[in-house]
């Protein structure tokens, strides 16, 4: 029988979910295996904590359990207990991280070398707690809903609400932190305004109005198409006019 998937907090957003992996690939882009792992085991609690100093100060230099060594610290509450539990797992997460920045992976990490500093040590300590002592049931069905007439179908999305943030006073409005969450290069930059559906749509059509009107019509692919669409936007970042665009771009 396969082991359920147990809930966790995101290190990113901080958002509580059944499968933070899937999350983590689906919303914040982390295409890394590796770094997805070690984001989703620290957002699960099941980050292993290397033998090492205990965090308590004042306390032994070496530790090989620090789990059981914790626990017998008759100075810390329960509470207590979880938060140096948490922070220690937190630290062996962001220096597996680091060590894997430094190896220049493939494919790429993402942008963020370290979770957000927004999700509160709770979050994590609860969720540590939590997968310790049991698992969670099996993942609830995806909500769904139905027309009238029963031939449109409703299914809620998985994108991540993010925390508002007021815009200040006097300047020039930038990117949204939606935008600002999903960029990583031009192409990602590209994909929000112009989604891959999008692109085949008018690519299909594009080439079905081709054939229908122009004999011999070769049909275009989707890297002619990015290239026409992005030479139609340029001009509107650089402040050239249309028929300037023959001349070499800087």
């Amino acid at each position: 029988m396969t082991k359920p998937k147990s809930s966790g907090v995101c290190p990113i957003c901080g958002k509580t979910l059944q499968l933070v992996a899937k999350h983590l690939q689906e919303i914040h882009w982390v295409s890394n295996a590796t770094e997805r792992a070690i984001l989703n085991n620290l957002a699960t609690g099941r980050t292993v904590i290397p033998p090492g100093p205990c965090p308590v100060t004042g306390c032994l230099p070496h530790i090989l359990n620090l789990d059981k060594h914790l626990k017998g610290h008759k100075d810390l509450t329960q509470a207590g207990v979880e938060r140096q539990r948490a922070h220690a797992k937190r630290d062996v997460a962001m220096a597996a991280l680091e060590r894997l920045w430094a190896s220049n992976p493939q494919p790429p990490m993402a942008d963020r070398r370290r979770p957000q500093s927004q999700v509160d040590t709770e979050q994590l300590e609860s969720s540590s707690s939590s997968a310790d002592s049991s698992e969670e049931a099996e993942v609830e069905e995806e909500e769904r809903w139905t027309s009238k007439n029963g031939k449109i179908l409703w299914s809620a999305t998985n994108n991540q609400t993010l925390r508002y943030i007021p815009a200040a006073r006097g300047l020039v409005p930038g990117p949204t932190q939606y935008a600002a969450a999903r960029i990583r290069d031009p192409i990602t930059s590209f994909s929000l305004l112009l989604t891959a559906e999008i692109i085949q749509h008018i690519l299909a059509v594009t080439n079905l109005h081709g054939r229908r009107e122009i004999t011999g019509w070769r049909d275009l692919d989707v890297e002619e198409l990015q290239a026409y669409m992005g030479l139609i936007i340029w001009p509107v970042f650089t402040g050239q006019k249309m028929n300037q665009l023959s001349e070499p771009v800087e």
